[in-house]
């Protein structure tokens, strides 16, 4: 998908206690340090404000967005390669976390539809007619 390079976020799950799955990202920093935090404690953290944290959250909600956008009109190459990384799972999880700002629940929810929902196979539903035009009625009707 990403390679892990400095400015790259990776998304994984970490169980805790057995009940209780939190999505963590993974990161490494300018310094090449590695760092890890729950998306939950990141978005709590921005919310008080720490610009650090409020810069992460932004990026990965940007990276996100990058992915919807790249799985648009049924892109399989992408879809296939952002899917094997980001499992429904993981996005539905996401989605339905209170704890997480509105905008990144916004670009999961994005991410959902054109990922995993907009994809084959689809049948085509054709909507019944309720307007007909004039022209498209006979004028006379015979019964055989």
């Amino acid at each position: 998908l990403i390679p892990h390079t400095e400015t790259s976020l990776d998304s994984s799950l970490n169980q805790e206690d057995g009940d209780d799955e939190e999505v963590w990202l993974y990161w490494i920093d300018n310094h090449k340090e590695p760092h890890g935090k729950s998306i939950r404690h990141l978005a709590q953290d921005a919310k008080d404000g720490q610009k650090s944290d409020v810069d992460i959250i932004t990026y990965y909600r940007c990276q996100l967005n990058l992915f919807a956008k790249m799985c648009l009109d049924r892109q399989y190459l992408a879809i296939n390669q952002i899917s094997s990384q980001l499992p429904v799972d993981l996005i539905l999880r996401c989605m339905f976390d209170d704890c997480l700002p509105y905008n990144l629940r916004a670009s999961f929810c994005r991410l959902m539809l054109h990922m995993h929902v907009d994809r084959d196979p689809q049948e085509a539903v054709v909507p019944v007619r309720y307007a007909r035009l004039w022209t498209e009625i006979p004028s006379k009707i015979s019964v055989n």
